[in-house]
């Protein structure tokens, strides 16, 4: 059922970009397809959901491939930049550049 669910067969879960980039850590996790958005995919989300919670209920999960970034998301902990270097890498490089770039004109 995990690697149906992690394969194109079906539009709810994509690589992350650090694996298309080939680049950074978590490489080999998935995360929410963000162009599912129509009624059905939201049924199959919802389904998705049902499976998760019944696999952390019975003490079975099933096992999915998500980054940290996701999980913290799920239990509502605050995110970080280094969640955002763990998704992708290069945005994040870009972020901390706009940073440095920002601090550097303050100064002047």
């Amino acid at each position: 059922m995990s690697s149906e669910l992690e394969s194109d067969n079906l539009p709810l879960l994509v690589k992350t970009a650090n694996n298309r980039n080939n680049h950074g850590e978590n490489r080999d996790c998935f995360v929410p397809h963000p162009s599912s958005k129509n009624p059905s995919h939201f049924e199959m989300f919802r389904f998705l959901g049902n499976i998760l919670g019944y696999g952390i209920r019975t003490l079975c999960p099933i096992p999915l491939h998500f980054p940290p970034i996701f999980w913290k998301q799920v239990l509502g902990d605050p995110l970080t930049s280094q969640d955002l270097k763990g998704l992708d890498t290069f945005s994040w490089k870009i972020l901390e550049d706009l940073k440095k770039q920002a601090a550097t004109l303050s100064k002047e």
